[in-house]
């Protein structure tokens, strides 16, 4: 009936296909008539209905077999070789016992039927918890956003470059991503652990984009509590879906152990613990692959912003702290927080726990459902934290966000704060020294004018100086340096006023020192002509002092008029 490819090793229908032509051929001869027509054509031709439902059925059966076959994914192939075996045994009485007219034919294909009845049942089970269970979280952890995206936004898989695809280890043997199935009754479990999934994913996101469309700015320690306290939640979240995870890989194996140990007896080369353990680790690496993805992400997302031009997240005062200007929280403090940011995310890692080891038994051990589900908590296990600690991606990303980034960063800064070291000598030099200089050159009051407009000037330039200055994510704020550069010019200008105020509060001191004294005199009794001569004498001296009084009260009149 059947029989083997000796290169492929495949099955296939054994029936010479000139028996169909005989059947057709006979046929024709019977309804001819005359023609005589031998008896074993008509016994044949008797048994055509059966041969040719024996031919479909076989033939179903076989591409049923190669379909279910193909089904199977690559990397869990090992563990179906012992019900593969089986079904290849149920063929085995068709390679060499039965024939074509054999008695026992239906038996024979009612038998395969439900073998591969079982087996696709199997095979529906495990690629429903694959898929459901362990695909979908995988991919739940690598599109996990460590970060708070109140401040900061994953980057789209098309710009990251860090964006990997796990599709080619999930592939089937033909090399087709297999197709998600359909929900039926036995992947409840699956279904409602990928809706929970799916919700804690929902729920971490809700949790971040609250007040959306606002970019808050932060004082650097508020950014790294807000963004350590979102890393530790997301971290958790990603703890609980390797959990899952593992749960799955346990019930997947229990499932296919339970099928195994059905067919043991027709299998010649059962499952080793080895195979059971490059199952098992496969799903290790996927989750360690899986949470590299999502720090890489996370921390080109933080390289990204740090450098973007979008609204910044910091900000940070200039100030005048004599005899430097300086910020406030200084770029030291800024390095600090990038590098514990920087670090909380690899350590999100060490929340995610290798496979339990209790948990990794042979094909051959009988474990339950139940039992499978539970890790042994009690028992420490390893983090993923060293092997991630130590990728060299995520390391160079480190160096770029933390030396590269900053560097840059703190280079464009200190090149912003040099711009006022134009300022300097307002604070630097001695002004008692500096103004006792300008005394001894007699300036006159041109002098002074141009020193007031200097420093007038002066102020009105540290009017214009923007209030803030964004550099990457952060913002300058030179509030407090302008409010200290005006102090510090006035205070020059008010050098120049004070000297101008004494010079003209002691000459209009002299002027109405004169007109009293002078009042004096002419308010004196005239008894006598003596008298009338002194007092026509003090108008004498008013009369020739006029011109030279009016002369006096020009310089201070121009310099009341400069001061004002």
């Amino acid at each position: 009936g059947v029989q083997v490819c000796t290169e492929t090793g495949q099955i296939f229908v054994n029936l010479d296909r000139d028996i169909l032509h005989t059947f057709r051929e006979t046929k024709w001869m019977i309804r001819l008539g005359g023609v005589p027509v031998p008896e074993s054509a008509k016994t044949m031709l008797l048994q055509e209905d059966k041969f040719k439902r024996y031919l479909d059925h076989l033939v179903y059966l076989l591409r049923e077999q190669h379909r279910i076959s193909g089904k199977i994914r690559h990397n869990l192939q090992p563990l179906f070789r012992p019900a593969l075996e089986d079904l290849h045994f149920k063929f085995h009485p068709g390679l060499s016992q039965l024939t074509w007219t054999s008695l026992n034919i239906d038996p024979y294909l009612q038998k395969i039927a439900d073998a591969l009845l079982k087996l696709e049942e199997l095979v529906n089970k495990v690629n429903d918890i694959v898929d459901q269970r362990a695909d979908k979280n995988l991919q739940a952890i690598a599109q996990t956003f460590l970060l708070s995206s109140k401040s900061l936004n994953p980057v789209s898989e098309s710009t990251d470059p860090l964006n990997i695809n796990t599709n080619n280890a999930n592939s089937t043997e033909d090399g087709t991503t297999p197709r998600t199935p359909t929900v039926n009754k036995n992947s409840t479990t699956a279904a409602s652990t990928s809706s929970s999934s799916s919700s804690a994913m929902d729920s971490l996101n809700n949790n971040d984009s609250d007040n959306e469309g606002d970019v808050p700015q932060y004082s650097i320690d508020e950014f790294a509590s807000s963004q350590i306290t979102a890393i530790k939640r997301k971290g958790a979240f990603l703890s609980s879906q390797s959990a899952e995870i593992e749960s799955a890989i346990n019930e997947l194996l229990h499932h296919i152990q339970a099928y195994n140990s059905w067919v043991v007896e027709q299998c010649n080369s059962p499952v080793s613990d080895n195979e059971v353990s490059e199952v098992r680790s496969f799903y290790q690496n996927s989750i360690l692959e899986a949470v590299k993805t999502s720090i890489k992400s996370s921390l080109y997302a933080l390289l990204h912003r740090m450098t973007s031009n979008e609204p910044a997240l910091f900000e940070i005062d200039v100030i005048l702290s004599v005899p430097a200007i300086t910020t406030t929280p200084t770029m030291a403090d800024l390095h600090v927080v990038l590098m514990a940011v920087a670090s909380e995310l690899v350590k999100a890692s060490s929340l995610v726990k290798v496979f339990s080891e209790t948990t990794a038994p042979g094909m051959t051990i009988s474990v339950s459902t139940s039992d499978m589900k539970r890790s042994d908590v009690s028992a420490p296990r390893e983090s993923l934290y060293s092997q991630v600690a130590n990728d060299d991606t995520i390391l160079a990303l480190i160096d770029d966000v933390t030396p590269s980034t900053f560097n840059r960063i703190y280079e464009a800064v200190q090149s912003f704060v040099a711009e006022f070291q134009r300022y300097n000598y307002l604070w630097t030099e001695n002004m008692q020294t500096t103004f006792a200089a300008f005394l001894r050159t007699h300036p006159t009051l041109e002098h002074f004018q141009q020193q007031l407009d200097r420093y007038q000037g002066l102020e009105r330039d540290i009017t214009h100086i923007g209030s803030y200055e964004q550099i990457g994510a952060v913002s300058l704020c030179t509030a407090s340096l302008k409010y200290s550069l005006k102090a510090e010019a006035g205070a020059w200008k008010a050098q120049y006023a004070r000297h101008l105020q004494e010079q003209a509060r002691d000459k209009l001191t002299s002027i109405s020192d004169y007109l009293a004294n002078t009042r004096k005199k002419l308010v004196i009794p005239v008894n006598d002509l003596d008298d009338l001569r002194a007092v026509m004498g003090v108008l004498l001296d008013i009369v020739q002092r006029e011109t030279d009084i009016e002369r006096q009260f020009v310089p201070v009149e121009d310099t009341l008029e400069l001061l004002r």
